[in-house]
């Protein structure tokens, strides 16, 4: 949270501040005092809504719904396309696809170290390396 450049623990160290300067009850009148503006400002902010809305009719109603399905679309494309979204599925991804395939008897064709050929043209790298038994041995570079 961060409010016109002020952080949550910078905000509590100056409400703490203010406590301390102003004393337990000018602060409650203080708390009291904005819990009322608070107030005023909402019911302000109701009445003029409830009127804008009375003089845009059916047709503004209309506009709106359709204003707001928009603004709920766009949410839901940029929470799908996020940088932290999309990571977190290619490693879900990732995990489902690097899960230890079921045991092989020993001598089995499954097991060579050539990529495997799918109907599509498309190369894997072989399960594991028969030498070490790295999974993973496959995708490391060649040593120099």
């Amino acid at each position: 949270m961060d409010i016109f450049g002020v952080g949550l623990g910078e905000l509590v160290v100056i409400v703490f501040l203010l406590l301390i300067v102003a004393g337990p009850k000018r602060s409650m009148m203080w708390a009291r005092q904005a819990g009322e503006y608070l107030r005023q400002f909402r019911e302000a902010w109701q009445r003029m809504v409830n009127e804008f809305r009375e003089d845009l009719g059916e047709e503004g109603e209309a506009f709106m719904r359709t204003a707001q399905e928009f603004q709920r679309t766009a949410s839901e494309i940029r929470h799908a396309t996020s940088t932290r979204n999309v990571v977190n599925q290619a490693v879900r991804l990732a995990d489902g696809a690097n899960r230890k395939p079921p045991l092989r008897q020993a001598g089995t064709a499954s097991q060579s170290t050539e990529p495997h050929e799918h109907g599509n043209g498309a190369s894997e790298p072989p399960e594991s390396d028969a030498e070490t038994g790295d999974r993973y041995g496959a995708w490391q570079l060649p040593p120099e």
